[in-house]
């Protein structure tokens, strides 16, 4: 158990650090630019600030619903003048947990991307 937190752990550094490179990286160009409200966006962006939070399907589920209004299994809110992404999703069940993974790659996406759900 404690080799798969390691693991874990591990991998959502690595997750977070790329993306964070990522967004610093295209936002070199113009810091001043804001987070797009719709799709498709193609201009720099700022660098983003994520705050990530795993939790208990049902936790998450009351998190969402007081943050968007919704009780979605996973979720994400952006507050464009700070420039700061919060990400809802559940805990992964083990290292294979595609699922819950792509829930949490989703969300992030939304942060990344903007809103692109009709």
């Amino acid at each position: 158990m404690v080799h798969f937190l390691e693991t874990f752990l591990a991998a959502c550094l690595v997750l977070v650090c790329s993306l964070a490179l990522t967004a610093i990286a295209s936002a070199m160009a113009d810091v001043q630019t804001r987070h797009p409200d719709v799709l498709p966006y193609t201009g720099p962006r700022p660098p983003i600030t994520f705050q990530v939070t795993l939790g208990r399907p049902d936790d998450i589920k009351n998190a969402c619903e007081i943050l968007t209004g919704t009780r979605h299994n996973a979720c994400a809110k952006f507050k464009t003048e700070k420039n700061l992404c919060w990400v809802f999703a559940p805990w992964p069940d083990d290292a294979d947990d595609k699922y819950r993974f792509d829930l949490l790659d989703h969300e992030v996406g939304h942060c990344v991307s903007g809103p692109w759900h009709g």
